[in-house]
């Protein structure tokens, strides 16, 4: 599996659907949600091949030996919509080791955990 590589923007200049938004592109989940797939949005921030920082605009591409028509899966909506999955199957299609996801599972239970203690 090959780890993720990151562009900063000062390698490389992007034009087209990623730095613009085109007014086909979904705007809220009810409108992608039976949209094609895979997603052909990939400047979606859901979208699973790519990462782009709002900060300083650097892109992560989180698959560089795919294509982003070639991954099982490419919305993380989608991913939440399957409900409860294995932590090996989750770091296959997010390309992160097990232990990895495992270890942002238990930094996101952490933080719902104040919440839901409130509603006790």
């Amino acid at each position: 599996m090959l780890r993720n590589k990151t562009l900063s923007v000062r390698r490389v200049e992007i034009e087209g659907p990623l730095t613009e938004r085109s007014e086909e592109a979904p705007t809220t989940r009810a409108d992608c949600k039976d949209g094609p797939r895979p997603c052909p949005w990939l400047g979606c921030k859901h979208h699973l091949y790519l990462d782009v920082n709002p900060a300083n605009g650097s892109i992560k591409f989180n698959f560089p030996s795919l294509e982003w028509d070639e991954l099982e899966q490419t919305c993380s909506l989608d991913v939440a919509d399957l409900g409860g999955q294995g932590l090996t199957v989750i770091s296959r299609w997010i390309n992160l080791t097990v232990e990895a996801v495992r270890q942002q599972e238990v930094k996101a239970l952490a933080k719902l955990q104040p919440v839901a203690e409130g509603f006790r």
